[in-house]
């Protein structure tokens, strides 16, 4: 049995000219991303200009147009309103 203070010993002591951290443990032979960078460029600041100009172009979208019963256009439109959907409604 090895007593604590050779562990302790061992710890204290400088590492092998030769000593590669993580081999034994088999770390070796892999990249990170760190190790080359990142994989592509971000966009360039022309193209970031252009998409906030576009963004800023964008018109407004009227949320009342959408709240009109009588004029439904989504998904739901061409069903029939019953009861129970009115009292769905009204929970």
């Amino acid at each position: 049995m090895v007593s604590n203070k050779n562990k302790l010993t061992l710890l204290s002591m400088p590492a092998l000219a030769s000593y590669i951290a993580g081999l034994c443990r088999g770390a070796s032979r892999f990249t990170t991303c760190s190790d080359i960078g990142p994989s592509r460029q971000g966009p360039s600041a022309e193209v970031i200009a252009e998409a906030q100009a576009r963004h800023s172009e964008e018109p407004e979208i009227d949320i009342e147009q959408f709240q009109d019963p009588d004029n439904e256009c989504g998904l739901f439109a061409g069903t029939t309103y019953e009861q129970d959907d009115e009292e769905a409604d009204n929970i």
